[in-house]
């Protein structure tokens, strides 16, 4: 046998070479990003490609903010910076680009929009943030995704709101770094991080969780802070809207770089708020503790990625990321096995219909494991949005049973089944303000409704009056503009992850042709 390869072999037996060293590496383009096309005609000569992202950049090219703090994992990778007044844009497209290898695409979003947009579900809170030199520095979250080579990344509306910033766009790829990219704390042994982690703490309820909605990072007066003192009681603690996932994400990171005891404190508190709040069958509720009365927010909650948010951090911490080092072995035990239950409750809650399973609601009966109702306008249904996550979640099992192997093709074929091809939406503006129309063009990329009849898959519509409607403009125009009630997102399931995952674990049985 030839030595270089014998040594190979004995290097992935013990683990410590990557498995991907054997196979050809991506080549590294010259431009890892191309073909920007900004929808916001206006404001779209705002816009460039950049390249070695620094604390100290301007953070749009129409206001006078720079960005003051910056992580240093993303100081020096590419970016896109944008027009402030892009923020306005009523489009349900902002903008689209292509990467020109595989590339984890990083949106900054100010966080006071609440709820998070749409368009970004599915998408990873690093538990990481940006702030600018405004005289109240603003704090912009930062979500990920990673995309395949040759992908069309697509960007929707930032909220339109008058009292939050726009968005930023940093890339992660080849041309900047071919490895991984270890974790630096500097900017968590700031004052800034310490106070922002204090108010985290101070926020943070007697059980453990924390409530959602609330700008945790401003400065808080004396007043302030015995106003949220007098909450440590509140039963409000969630998961929904990245609530507690995103606190125990930044603690973390705070803890592994102070070693102060009141953060891991923070975060082992949060951890096991988590734990107990999960049931035996798997799910997790929105709200803890339970509602004693009969509510859809002690449903299983896939809504809005609640209950995949609290799978993609133990996944995180059970997989050893660095800045959970610090969690004790019993815990990541109960970690381990609360992920499996956790899948198990994902299979078992798949929609059959007529003895073929499909995909899920948006939420589940915590009892009967049945699709059930949530608000008025969020009746029992198949979505075509939240199944999209935990499609993805599945297909990144590490060795997937048959039953995870069953449950991906099903979800898949459902998706192709009931893609909608023709129409596009339009964000428009009238006499009465801002409104969203269907339009038909055959040139379309597909969509898929938020919300299908079980039995027919037909798409259905809702406003406040808890009536099912087909035609989304015989609802309410607060409820059009208001909700999600088309998404794309299967289309990277569809074109790139799914083939890609096919070959791996089912050669045999692709459900597209």
């Amino acid at each position: 046998m030839n030595n270089m390869l014998f040594i190979v072999i004995i290097l992935l037996v013990a683990g410590t070479l990557p498995v991907f060293a054997l196979g050809a590496q991506e080549e590294a383009p010259e431009i890892l990003v191309s073909d920007l096309t900004v929808l916001d005609a206006g404001n779209a000569g705002g816009w460039e490609i950049r390249e070695d992202i620094q604390a100290g950049d301007m953070q749009f090219t129409d206001r006078p903010y720079k960005i003051k703090e910056l992580p240093e994992k993303y100081q020096g990778m590419d970016w896109i910076i944008t027009a402030g007044d892009s923020k306005f844009f009523a489009g349900e497209t902002l903008a689209t680009f292509t990467v020109n290898a595989t590339a984890t695409i990083y949106v900054c979003l100010d966080s006071r929009i609440r709820p998070v947009p749409g368009w970004l579900a599915g998408w990873k809170d690093t538990g990481d943030a940006i702030f600018n030199d405004e005289p109240s520095p603003t704090m912009s979250k930062i979500y990920e995704k990673k995309f395949a080579k040759g992908s069309t990344v697509t960007l929707g509306q930032n909220s339109q709101s008058a009292g939050a910033i726009n968005y930023m766009i940093i890339v992660d790829g080849p041309r900047k770094k071919t490895g991984g990219v270890a974790i630096n704390y500097d900017w968590y042994l700031t004052p800034e991080a310490a106070r922002i982690g204090d108010n985290y703490l101070l926020y943070q309820r007697s059980i453990g969780g924390w409530p959602k909605d609330i700008d945790m990072a401003k400065k808080l007066t004396d007043r302030d802070i015995k106003l949220v003192e007098r909450g440590k009681m509140f039963q409000d603690a969630t998961i929904d809207n990245d609530a507690t996932t995103s606190q125990i994400m930044f603690l973390s990171k705070l803890y592994t770089a102070t070693k102060q005891g009141r953060y891991k404190e923070g975060v082992l508190k949060g951890i096991d708020f988590l734990l107990e709040m999960q049931y035996d069958n798997g799910g997790w509720p929105q709200v803890y503790p339970l509602i004693q009365t009969k509510n859809y927010q002690n449903n299983i909650t896939y809504n809005d990625d609640a209950m995949l948010s609290v799978l993609l951090l133990f996944r995180d911490i059970r997989d050893g990321h660095e800045e959970y080092a610090f969690i004790d072995r019993e815990r990541k035990q109960k970690i381990k096995t609360a992920i499996d239950k956790g899948i198990e409750c994902i299979i078992n809650t798949q929609i059959k219909v007529k003895g073929v399973l499909t995909a899920w609601c948006a939420q589940h009966d915590e009892v009967t494991l049945k699709p059930t109702m949530a608000r008025s306008y969020e009746l029992e249904s198949i979505s075509g949005s939240e199944s999209v996550g935990l499609v993805q979640f599945l297909m990144e099992i590490k060795r997937p049973s048959p039953a995870v192997i069953n449950a991906v093709q099903s979800a898949i074929a459902w998706f192709e089944k009931v893609k909608i091809m023709g129409i596009k939406i339009n964000e428009i503006n009238d006499a009465q303000g801002r409104d969203r129309v269907v339009a038909k063009d055959p040139e379309a990329p597909p969509l898929w409704a938020r919300f299908y009849e079980i039995e027919t898959f037909r798409p259905f519509f809702c406003g406040r009056d808890g009536k099912v409607k087909y035609s989304m403009a015989e609802i309410e125009r607060e409820r059009r503009v208001g909700y999600a009630w088309y998404t794309g997102t299967p289309t990277l399931l569809l074109n790139e992850l799914y083939p890609q995952w096919q070959k791996q674990y089912a050669p045999d049985k692709s459900v597209l042709k």
